[in-house]
């Protein structure tokens, strides 16, 4: 297979998607192997030298020689302890050797010896010189620089650009102000709750693969959608060889007049099976994930990082939009809002039931039975079976009965659902199924 024709790479979220719909449809086994860097040498390492012999006599050899390692690293900086050389070492080497008739004369006087062995004087002698040195790429006004403590290394960033490590927010709760309605316990908990959704722009949009015929060079100039550059955020520092040179961002997109999953407001409005929220400056919409850190301090970590951007560059409304009347939709200062981070302990409950929810400890026939396999709450059904493993079941009729949400109910059930009202009219009374939007040439 050919990468960009068959498949595309996402080398920051580690994913392969393919694209061609043939070995898709195919059904034959595709294998993927991975290799890990880890060890990956972080200089270039050169070691040259010289040897030079010259024979004068047969008695006489002299010698020379000239050895250079020089090691380079791919970026100028580099930790005290660790720096790269460039040395240079010379060497000069003399052999003599010639045969002494007088040596076995003196031997011959010895008591007890009595030979005619010929003598032999043989003299050697080696001299090296070091001519230590640091390559060109760490030197600075003329020396050469080592860090003590790289302070940019000694941090441990928590990245939160993958959207899947992202889940639908559970409803805050304000002790002083409850203004999201955080403290209720019915189904008004999730009444101002308002249509969000988080994604990365895929690959494809950007060339990599085929490229959608609706997608043109203005599309993908725009704000929303532009590709960032790390040197764009980041001007001063140095990327090496195995970094992406490209961010790949977590969009957000927020709807507040447009109701999220598990919302029953029932001062909302339904036309046509078109629902619109009250008062959208009031809502809100979020996103929650686990943190593996706990100790902050320990690792590092002070301050959450993420760039602005004017969200107003290509702004365009019209009245269409269902904005009260007398205001004007091309006015921006009317579309603003708030963004709020929380660091902690955060409430996982998205409906209000203090149950803990896992869609694999569904019956895999869909045969519920009330207080012997489910529970009924408010919301929903919840698994009486212990939470062991998440995995779901391979058969597809399982899939179906298992993977219908966070209520524990299809579509069909949600319709009968109590106290939801007019909702249940509504083909996903719950607004939770997966919608996959699929772009064509």
């Amino acid at each position: 297979m050919v990468e960009g024709v068959d498949y595309v790479v996402d080398y920051q979220l580690g994913r392969v998607q393919i694209i061609d719909p043939g070995l898709q449809a195919s059904g034959t086994p595709i294998n993927v192997s991975t290799e890990n860097n880890a060890v990956f040498n972080q200089q270039r390492k050169t070691f040259m030298g010289v040897d030079i012999e010259h024979k004068f006599s047969d008695e006489l050899v002299v010698g020379a020689t000239i050895l250079n390692i020089n090691e380079r690293p791919i970026t100028p900086k580099v930790n005290f302890g660790a720096e790269p050389i460039d040395n240079t070492m010379f060497g000069v080497n003399i052999d003599y050797a010639t045969e002494v008739p007088y040596f076995t004369k003196l031997a011959n006087k010895l008591p007890f010896v009595d030979t005619d062995v010929p003598s032999n004087l043989s003299v050697r002698a080696d001299m090296a010189y070091l001519l230590p040195g640091t390559p060109s790429g760490i030197d600075v006004a003329g020396a050469a620089t080592s860090y003590i403590d790289d302070f940019e290394a000694s941090q441990i960033p928590i990245s939160l650009l993958s959207p899947l490590d992202w889940y639908e927010a559970s409803t805050p709760r304000y002790e002083v102000n409850d203004r999201f309605n955080g403290k209720n316990n019915d189904l008004t908990y999730n009444d101002k709750r308002g249509k969000l959704a988080w994604y990365s722009i895929d690959q494809i949009f950007y060339g990599i693969g085929q490229t959608p015929a609706s997608i043109d060079a203005d599309e993908l100039s725009r704000a929303e959608t532009r590709q960032i550059n790390y040197r764009e955020l980041f001007p001063n520092v140095q990327l090496d060889i195995t970094q992406n040179s490209l961010v790949r961002t977590l969009d957000l997109a927020y709807f507040p007049q447009e109701r999220g999953s598990y919302n029953y407001n029932q001062n909302a409005s339904n036309i046509d099976g078109t629902i619109k929220l009250p008062n959208p400056e009031t809502n809100w919409g979020g996103i929650m994930r686990p943190l593996t850190t706990n100790n902050f301090d320990q690792a590092n970590v002070e301050y959450i990082q993420f760039w602005i951007m004017d969200p107003y560059q290509n702004y365009s409304l019209t009245a269409k939009e269902g904005l009260p009347a007398g205001i004007d939709p091309n006015d921006i200062s009317n579309q603003v809002g708030d963004l709020y981070i929380n660091l902690g302990n955060i409430s996982e409950d998205i409906v209000k039931d203090n149950r803990k929810m896992f869609e694999n400890g569904l019956p895999e026939d869909g045969l519920k039975v009330n207080g012997a396999n489910v529970n009924r709450t408010t919301w929903g059904d919840v698994p009486r079976n212990p939470s062991i493993i998440y995995a779901f079941s391979e058969e597809d009729e399982a899939r179906t009965n298992q993977d219908v949400g966070f209520d524990g109910l299809n579509d069909i059930d949600e319709k009968s659902l109590a106290n939801i009202g007019f909702y249940s009219s509504l083909e996903d009374p719950a607004a939770d199924n997966f919608q996959f939007l699929e772009v064509h040439n």
